[in-house]
């Protein structure tokens, strides 16, 4: 058990692997997700299509707004 989601790191396995092996991930407590953002610049590489990564975030993650850092309309909110 971890006293909230931002302890638990996976980098090899996602959750449901460990479900299948019958291991539960726990939380004492739990966070409210707001708002995520994305940055579809790779650094020295390449880019992202913004409006596909957001679509793809938006459907695994509905009811949670998606936003590019980069696009015009989030800068316009940092105003």
């Amino acid at each position: 058990m971890a006293g909230d989601p931002t302890r638990v790191f996976l980098s090899r396995r996602g959750p449901s692997w460990y479900r299948r092996q019958g291991l539960a991930i726990e939380v004492l407590q739990t966070i409210e997700l707001k708002v995520i953002t994305v940055n579809p610049l790779a650094p020295q590489s390449h880019r992202f299509d913004s409006r596909r990564l957001r679509d793809l975030i938006e459907s695994a993650v509905p009811d949670v707004p998606v936003l590019d850092v980069l696009d015009s309309s989030y800068l316009a909110l940092a105003k």
